[in-house]
Order: structure tokens, then sequence, then C-alpha cells
């Protein structure tokens, strides 16, 4: 069974530790150059900054009432981004989510997607990843991330093949909002998170 401790951010899975998509990103390093500084695959340093994770996670359980349509407070403080995502509800249609903790058997690892469900937008619309982002950029590591969710919900729901998952990553910001969309032509982005899973158990084996 599949564990997961907010306040450490562990998933155990029949009580044995294993890794998380963002764990995974924020703990291989890269750099430009040999001169350059290491950075994490995510694009900051190797520690979190504990206030932003506070707001981004009350902001995750607010954005999730929200479109499940259930009751939630929220501090004052957080009214500007309370803004930022009905403005963009009023763009985007969800139906059918699921806040969903999960993992990946076959490649060991887990994850939380932050919305997994039904959505439309103009004249597009199926199943959907959505990742929120309180964020001042959206790294392009999110790609990766969503890549990796996308995955854990193909396994969890056997959907193979043809079947489209769109993946959005929402950045909501103070009245406003910032959408970046994957869809099937950017399958190369699973590949990159491969690639980046093996250089961690690789390391983590050494280590």
């Amino acid at each position: 069974m599949l564990k997961f401790d907010e306040k450490t951010h562990t998933y155990t899975l029949n009580g044995k530790k294993i890794p998380s998509v963002t764990q995974i990103l924020n703990r291989v390093g890269t750099r430009n150059d040999e001169g350059s500084p290491w950075q994490s695959v995510s694009g900051g340093d190797f520690m979190r900054d504990e206030t932003a994770a506070v707001f981004g996670t009350e902001f995750h359980k607010a954005a999730a009432a929200r479109i499940m349509h259930n009751k939630f407070t929220y501090d004052p403080v957080m009214q500007p981004w309370i803004n930022g995502l009905e403005n963009f509800l009023s763009e985007y249609e969800f139906w059918d989510c699921e806040v969903e903790i999960s993992h990946h058997s076959k490649f060991g690892f887990a994850g939380t997607m932050d919305l997994f469900g039904s959505y439309k937008h103009k004249d597009r619309a199926g199943l959907c990843v959505l990742d929120w982002k309180t964020s001042t950029t959206i790294s392009k590591s999110t790609r990766f991330q969503t890549a990796g969710y996308e995955q854990i919900a193909r396994e969890k729901y056997s959907i193979y093949g043809n079947k489209l998952i769109d993946r959005l990553t929402v950045r909501i910001f103070e009245n406003g909002y910032e959408v970046d969309l994957r869809t099937r032509k950017h399958s190369s982005d699973w590949n990159k998170f491969l690639s980046i899973l093996n250089v961690y158990k690789t390391y983590s084996k050494k280590g």
C-alpha cells in the first residue's frame, strides 16, 4: 500500500521509501559548464524556501476544493491568487476530477497529481493532468514533472495507446494566470524524465 507523509513529503510503498517526481528533479544536478555552479534539474538550488512551500500547499488545497465544488476557507492574504484562480476557471471547465497520490510500479517512483480528470478550453477537450504553480515563473522542468504524472495516470487507469492526456502547468499569480500546455507532440518530455530518473537511481545506489 502506498502512503504519503505530508510533513516530510515522503512516499512509502509497503514500508519501503520510493522517490517522488519532484524529489528526483530536485536531486539530480546540472550546470551550464565546468565553471558554473550546480543546480537541480528543477532550476533552483537544493533547498526549498519554507514560507513559499507553505503558501503553495495552502493554495493547492483551496484550488482542489474550488474545482470539486467543496467548501473551503483561506487566509485573506491569498485573495489576489484566488482571483487569479477564478480568472483561470472562467476560461477552463473541469469535471470528474480527483487529486491523485499514486505511483508507477514499473519505474518505481511516486507523485501527487494536483488534478486529474476531464477538461475543456475553447476548441480543445479531453483528459488532463494539471499541476498548480505559485512561483514567479514556470520552469522548463515542470514539463518533465507532468510527463511523470501522465505516466502514473496511464498505468493507474490503464490508459494506453492513442488515448490523449494533455498536461497543463498552471501558474497562478496575483489576479492572473499563465498556462504551459503539453500535448502528444511533446512526447520527448517523458524520455527526458526517464533519463533523469536513471541518473537519480544510479547515484542513489552509489550513495
